[in-house]
């Protein structure tokens, strides 16, 4: 099992949760209160837990990707 402490964009961590549960991954996913940074940016700290074998930076690059829009890297 892993465990990761993120600190995201609020798009990219309630897209992330939106995932989680809509996708059904083995996933357990905590959010934290958003707040604001000295830059003005919105961010949320959010930990999750995954199994060893689970693709989870994968599937994070892909909700950044959706989030901002943009391309998947080529093969």
């Amino acid at each position: 099992m892993k465990k990761e402490h993120l600190t995201l964009d609020t798009r990219v961590a309630n897209a992330l949760v939106s995932r989680i549960i809509e996708e059904r991954w083995p996933v357990h996913v905590q959010r934290g209160i958003p707040f604001r940074t000295e830059n003005g940016n919105h961010m949320a700290d959010v930990t999750v837990e995954y199994e060893d074998d689970f693709p989870f930076g994968g599937k994070l690059a892909e909700t950044i990707n959706r989030v901002f829009n943009l391309s998947d890297p080529l093969p």
